[in-house]
């Protein structure tokens, strides 16, 4: 358990890193609409 409890505690910062990326590559890739959107829907609601 110890062993595994390491092994994710090393391997949990490339996926943080993995996942920003990817989120960033989304963000850029589908482009600002979605986001922007989001943005607009935040706005109403607060």
């Amino acid at each position: 358990m110890q062993a595994f409890i390491k092994s994710v505690a090393a391997f949990s910062p490339n996926v943080l890193v993995n996942i920003h990326f990817t989120f960033s590559i989304t963000i850029c890739g589908i482009g600002a609409q979605p986001y922007k959107s989001l943005l607009e829907v935040r706005k109403h609601t607060s």
